[in-house]
């Protein structure tokens, strides 16, 4: 997210949504657990959603159609990393880093399981790691 905000030239007010659907795991569970949004604080706003990797799609579904009923002026999706091959449900982000392969990352706040989040780089988890 730092990154990203050193690049916007415009007045920006930033919040966070939990959104989950992994868990401790290396795949989507199909369900998306989240926090809540404040009641009117996107109301005529225009909204960058941000997300570090679009996999499956569900979850960035899931948050886009809970930000449609919440009246913003605009939504917007934005994503460091796409991975295409995953995708369960039409969704293409409007702006996105890098299209990756259909590996789990780690690296640069991604995490498995609560580790790897603060390597300063994105890399491929070995299947040793995850698959015992």
């Amino acid at each position: 997210m730092m990154e990203l905000t050193q690049h916007l030239s415009v007045p920006t007010q930033i919040d966070f949504l939990k959104v989950s659907s992994y868990g401790s795991g290396t795949s989507t569970s199909g369900r998306s657990t989240s926090s809540s949004i404040r009641p009117g604080t996107l109301l005529e706003k225009n909204v960058l959603i941000v997300d570090d990797v679009v996999d499956s799609g569900l979850t960035l579904k899931a948050v886009r159609e809970l930000f449609r009923t919440r009246n913003c002026k605009s939504i917007r999706l934005a994503a460091m990393l796409d991975k295409k091959e995953r995708r369960l449900v039409k969704m293409v982000p409007d702006y996105y880093g890098f299209v990756i392969p259909d590996e789990f990352v780690v690296g640069f706040g991604l995490d498995y399981n609560e580790d790897y989040r603060t390597l300063p780089y994105v890399g491929i988890l070995k299947r040793s790691v995850y698959e015992k």
